[in-house]
This record gives structure tokens, sequence and C-alpha cells, in this order.
């Protein structure tokens, strides 16, 4: 037999085995640059909803350790979210200058959650529940078979979920990661948890209207401290340059840091209500 015949047959047999439908949709889809910064884009949205939730929920936090790191977790998400939105503008899909709307996929979870009935039930559903859920997708996102055509995003997508595992560890050894609350209510924010990976496939909408000014949705934002645990309220009057009291001393700098706190507080209550 000739090589030309093998080749021939080869030919043929390769041939035979090809697919003659066309890709779906979908499949179709997920090749572009616009699916994959579209979805990327819902992602950021969506986390920029909820680090600005768990700000509006800080003053409510009574237990000093644990409002002072969740000060600095919505730091850490905002780090986040800039590099997915820097990813975005890479694949051709820059976010719109918009404060959140009704139109950011994933939005009937953040309301939903805005309407907890304090900062420690709060936590539970962010924590136990809602970043869970944002990890599952992201990790589903990096196992896509299709994920070689976005190789670029693999490193933000991967920092991100390294992130949200940290936090998920750090959250399970907090007490209030247990706190009780209405079954009712936390059987809604997982029904909206679960579902939340099609919902930001489907990605953010740029049709609604934005917020342009203050919001309150449910019960954000707090609008009255709580003195954290371990500090109460009082008036310090400075000490005199001269004077060689060490306690009125710290307790005029107690009061004063105090004072930072709470101006913390009124910080993260801004946040939530501000313009993007």
């Amino acid at each position: 037999m000739s090589i030309g015949t093998l080749l021939f047959r080869n030919y043929n047999l390769q041939m035979s085995s090809t697919p003659t439908t066309s890709p779906s949709l979908r499949t179709r889809d997920v090749f572009s640059p616009k699916y994959r910064g579209g979805f990327l884009r819902a992602v950021g949205d969506f986390q920029t909803e909820l680090f600005r939730a768990m700000a509006g929920f800080l003053p409510g936090v009574s237990r000093w350790e644990l409002r002072r790191e969740i000060s600095a977790l919505v730091f850490r998400d905002a780090r986040r979210v800039q590099e997915l939105r820097n990813r975005c503008r890479e694949l051709g899909s820059a976010p719109s200058a918009k404060h959140l709307s009704a139109g950011v996929a994933g939005r009937e979870l953040i309301e939903t959650l805005c309407t907890a009935p304090d900062s420690t039930v709060a936590f539970r559903a962010i924590f136990g529940i809602i970043k869970p859920a944002e990890r599952r997708l992201l990790k589903e996102y990096l196992q896509d078979d299709f994920r070689v055509f976005d190789a670029p995003s693999i490193p933000v997508v991967e920092a991100n979920i390294e992130e949200l595992d940290r936090q998920i560890a750090w959250a399970n050894l907090q007490p209030e990661i247990g706190a009780e609350t209405q079954v009712d209510w936390l059987t809604r924010i997982e029904s909206l948890a679960a579902a939340l990976g099609s919902t930001l496939h489907t990605g953010s909408s740029g049709l609604a209207e934005p917020v342009v000014g203050g919001r309150k949705i449910g019960n954000l934002p707090v609008l009255r401290s709580v003195i954290p645990d371990g500090f109460r309220e009082g008036l310090a009057q400075m000490p005199p340059a001269d004077s060689e009291n060490y306690q009125d001393r710290e307790v005029f700098h107690a009061h004063n840091f105090l004072m930072e706190i709470q101006a913390a507080d009124s910080c993260a209550s801004l946040l939530f209500e501000a313009p993007d």
C-alpha cells in the first residue's frame, strides 16, 4: 500500500470524526472576550455591593476585635474588585460610572441581606453563606474547559479565591458565625446564594437607572453606632502640658481613640451610601 493511500485513508478517518453541527450559542459565546469580561464585571459589581453592605453593618458590630477586622476586610475586598475592574478594561468590558443600581447581578440577594435583623446575623450570612458561594463560583470558573481562552484572568481570579479562603477560615473561628436567626430568612439567603452562579453569568444590566444619591435598603445603613465592648462614652479633658498625672493623659488618649472608632463607623455608613 502506497504512502499516498495511507494518507488519504487517514484524512477520511479524521473528517468522519469531525462534528457536522455548529457549536451551541453558549459555547461560541464563552470564547469571546466580551463574555468573559461581562462575567468578571458582574462578579466585581456584586462584590462591590457586598463590601458596601459589610460597611453599612459595621457601626452595629459590638465586639471591637470583630469590628477592627471587618474594617480591614472591606479594604481588602475593594482591592480585589479593583483588580477585576482592571482586567475587565483589558477585555473591553469597562464598568460604567454608576452607583450600584437595580441592574447589578445579584441585587436581590444584597437587598435580602440588608434586611438582616442585626450585624451579628449579617456576619453569619456574609461569611457563612454568601462568600462560600462566591468561592465555589470562581473555583468553577477556573475549572471551566474554556479558561484557556482567557488565561490572563486566571491569576486575578486565583487571588480573589485566596482572599475568600482566608476570610472564610477566619470567620469560622468567630463565635458570631453561629448566630441564631429566623429560619425563613436564612433559608431565603441560602436559596439566593445557591443561584448566584447563574445570576452572575447572566451579567449586570446597563439599562437600569443608576443611583446617584444616598440610599437606604432594609436596615442599612445602621444609623446608631454601638460603642465597642471595653469602651465607654465620656468627655475627657486635655490635661495641662506640665501635668505628671499619667492616668489623666491615658484617659484623654483613650477618649480620642474612641472618637476615631466612631469616625470610622461614620465613614463605613458613607461608603454604603456614596456614589461609586
